[in-house]
């Protein structure tokens, strides 16, 4: 009976794949965010979240210059655009700051760079060989200079006069963090370098335009579990049915006569679907950072105080929730204090976050801080839960490690989602860059997110946008029976493929799990040679 419904499936999705690419294009489209990215400044941009489901356009677009001798604009051209070093200006390649495009050595003539040559390369200019027999700056494009987007060149296009590139991403309810590298020439501070942005001149832009469709995605609400199943090797997946449209998200319970899983290189009908009921209220611990760096600058691109932004965002994210949902407060500089106890009384914990800069610390001691919101919300007995934390600094108290904390999450029964808010935290320093990795190792095991803002706008956004997820329907669980492991030893990783039909429109998704069969095969092994053994015994003379 379950290959007939499912041979039934694939035809009707065959038949709705082959509609569906002849279908045109959603006209609707909308800008939805614009970054302009000077270059005398390293400092990180990000743009708003983008949202699941979503198409994006990413354009790029511009010309800047890294060079005292020419000023981006000038009308003698030279520079670096958001893809390529285009022109340098003569006197660069004579004074030995920047490689030539070919030196000779006696007789024998090397390859210098040759321009236009795109900031992702990965070879060194000039090469040992020359930089044995001439003076210069050794450079390697891939890691002095450039646009980056989430720590990346852009992936390699034609190089275009015009000077802009565009790209599509689907969104992931992430942001881009964008900055322009430029260690082309440097600094040297405790034998750490830093770029030297100071002489150059010119920006440029990323536009991002949003283009939804009418469609459903798959969301994983956390990675698949392995699982007994009516006395069977099994396995369940948590996941939800996201509606996209070009005006809002929500959530859809799944169907079960209407999914097939593909693992293996078989397909696989679920043997059940379980949804969890809907709950009509969020218990809801806010944390915030009330140390003394709170009292700076959001960033050097927004001179908005932290404290300021901080309190105007969390205070609409409080007005924004429905009047059911339980609130707790908490905050942090020095010591950790519960400033508001459970409560629906939004007046009581507006006015709590509007006294946070009337007692400043000089301490971060964010990690009690989650500890303690993880114990308070622990006797807590609604389903949807949540912790939202902002701070502006890494912990410097005990305790100092983060490893009891990761151990907690991922032991305690129920843990909640813990969404992070890093404020204005400066990237380019070693040390903050990875406590962020840190916070997002934290966030990512509690199927939360670390979110980074470094103006008010987006701050506002972020807070919005953790609302909408706290407020989404409960997952549901999908239940199927794991197949077989295979010969060999490879088969310790397998991917899942979900396919679903939601009236004629189909959503797909993969998600990863880890196997047994290593220790499966294994004993194999180990049976096979003890046999060996028994059915070959060793003759003692």
């Amino acid at each position: 009976m379950k290959s007939k419904v499912l041979v039934s499936f694939f035809n009707r999705l065959l038949l709705l794949a082959i509609g569906i690419i002849c279908l045109s294009e959603s006209s609707y489209s909308q800008y939805y965010d614009t970054i302009l990215l000077p270059a005398n400044s390293g400092a990180v941009k990000t743009s708003k979240i983008l949202r699941k489901g979503y198409n994006y356009t990413i354009t790029v677009s511009g010309t800047v210059s890294i060079w005292n001798s020419c000023t981006a604009n000038d009308t003698t051209p030279c520079g670096v655009d958001p893809m390529y070093v285009w022109n340098v200006p003569s006197q660069e390649i004579d004074s030995f700051s920047w490689p030539a495009k070919e030196y000779k050595i006696d007789t024998v003539i090397y390859e210098g760079m040759k321009l236009p040559k795109w900031v992702g390369d990965d070879k060194v200019y000039p090469d040992s060989v020359i930089l044995a027999n001439a003076p210069g700056l050794r450079i390697r494009l891939s890691q002095d200079l450039g646009l980056r987007i989430n720590n990346n060149p852009l992936s390699l296009q034609n190089y275009n006069n015009n000077h802009v590139y565009s790209f599509k991403k689907v969104g992931d309810d992430s942001q881009l963090e964008c900055k322009f590298l430029d260690s082309t020439s440097f600094l040297l501070t405790n034998n750490t370098r830093f770029g030297k942005y100071a002489d150059n001149s010119g920006e440029l832009k990323i536009e991002i335009v949003e283009e939804p469709v009418d469609s459903f995605v798959v969301d994983f609400c956390g990675d698949p579990q392995l699982d007994t199943l009516n006395g069977k090797k099994g396995i369940r997946i948590s996941a939800k049915l996201l509606k996209v449209d070009s005006t809002t998200n929500d959530y859809l319970p799944i169907k079960h006569k209407e999914l097939a899983i593909y693992e293996n290189g078989i397909f696989i009908c679920p043997d059940s679907t379980v949804c969890e009921e809907k709950t009509d209220s969020s218990s809801i611990v806010m944390l915030f950072d009330r140390s003394e760096s709170m009292t700076g600058n959001v960033s050097p691109n927004d001179p908005t105080s932290k404290i300021k932004a901080a309190q105007g965002s969390a205070i609409k994210f409080v007005q924004n929730l429905k009047p059911v949902d339980k609130l707790a407060l908490f905050s942090f500089g020095d010591d950790v204090t519960r400033d508001v106890s459970w409560t629906t009384d939004r007046k009581k914990v507006i006015d709590a976050i509007n006294d946070m800069d009337k007692r400043y610390g000089a301490k971060t001691p964010l990690y009690k801080a989650i500890d303690d919101a993880l114990n308070y919300l622990s006797n807590e007995p609604v389903k949807r839960k949540a912790i939202v934390c902002l701070t502006d600094g890494i912990n410097n108290i005990d305790p100092e490690s983060v490893l009891p904390l990761l151990n907690k999450v991922k032991t305690m029964n129920g843990a909640p989602p813990i969404y992070i808010i890093a404020l204005g935290l400066d990237k380019s320093d070693a040390q903050i860059a990875n406590a962020i990795d840190t916070l997002n190792m934290l966030a990512v095991e509690s199927k939360g997110r670390k979110y980074e803002s470094y103006d008010q706008a987006s701050l506002s956004d972020i807070y919005g946008f953790i609302n909408s997820k706290i407020q989404m329907e409960t997952c549901c669980t999908i239940y199927y029976s794991v197949p077989e492991c295979k010969e060999g030893k490879g088969d310790t990783e397998r991917t899942v493929s979900i396919y679903y039909n939601n009236n004629g429109k189909i959503s797909f998704a993969q998600t990863k799990y880890k196997t047994k069969c290593s220790t499966y095969l294994l004993k194999n092994e180990i049976m096979n040679d003890q046999l060996k053994i028994l059915t070959n015994p060793i003759l003692i003379r």
